[in-house]
């Protein structure tokens, strides 16, 4: 809660309600150093202590920080640190940026893309009837060997049961049981955690579905074929590994 009312405090500090913010920083000022450090920046006159640069480094982290500290050297008349201060915030908000677009970009280009091509198909199926693309397929049957009932086994059971509710509580019976808090793993650690979490409900969903279709096999060929010499194991490591160097 004093790390939040410290972050609430620069924010009141950054729109100019000066009074709100020292406030804010007052309350806590016994608990905390970095806070008497923040209520002097704004203060009239202001006092600098001579630890005020070490305690921001320490309690505050990114925008935060900087905001402190562009305040700091203002009153210190450090320009030159000011500047070095806005070339390094410019440069994490580039890296944010790229980040951030590559990781949504993709996905929203194809999803524009899967949109549009189906606008496409239904509006020719309902123009051109039978002549439609989506209308090519009205002869060709694909028998499956069970009926809609281990469908609904596989989706239910499978998918929402032990992918939605029966793991979800496992594992955050464990993480209570063991006191783990993601707050204290780190990037890779959290990283390394939703791996293992999306690896673990993708092997629930597969259990259930391979018991499923296990009185059905063999199956014909081409079911559920796994290739290993394809390229997407490499474009999954890829992934993983930049996930964790981020």
């Amino acid at each position: 809660m004093d790390e939040l009312d410290l972050r609430i405090g620069l924010l009141l500090a950054q729109q100019d309600k000066v009074n709100q913010a020292t406030k804010t920083w007052d309350a806590i000022g016994d608990r905390s150093t970095v806070a008497s450090t923040l209520s002097g920046l704004w203060s009239d006159p202001p006092r600098l202590l001579p630890t005020a640069e070490a305690q921001i480094q320490k309690t505050l982290n990114g925008w935060f920080r900087y905001r402190a500290l562009t305040k700091l050297y203002q009153l210190q008349q450090r320009s030159q640190a000011v500047s070095q201060l806005q070339v390094t915030e410019q440069a994490i908000a580039q890296r944010a940026f790229f980040k951030w677009a590559g990781a949504n970009l993709i996905p929203t280009v194809l999803g524009f893309s899967g949109l549009s091509l189906l606008i496409f198909l239904i509006w020719q199926w309902v123009s051109k009837g039978k002549q439609a693309l989506l209308s090519g397929t009205d002869r060709v049957t694909w028998e499956t060997p069970w009926d809609g009932e281990v469908v609904w086994q596989v989706m239910i059971v499978g998918f929402f049961f032990v992918g939605q509710i029966l793991l979800p509580l496992a594992i955050q019976t464990v993480r209570d049981q063991l006191h783990l808090s993601l707050e204290t793993f780190g990037e890779r650690g959290r990283a390394f955690y939703f791996l293992i979490t999306y690896l673990l409900l993708a092997s629930g969903g597969l259990t259930v579905l391979y018991q499923s279709i296990k009185p059905f096999l063999p199956l014909p060929d081409g079911w559920f074929r796994l290739r290993w010499q394809g390229k997407w194991v490499l474009w999954g490591l890829v992934a993983i590994w930049r996930r964790f160097r981020w």
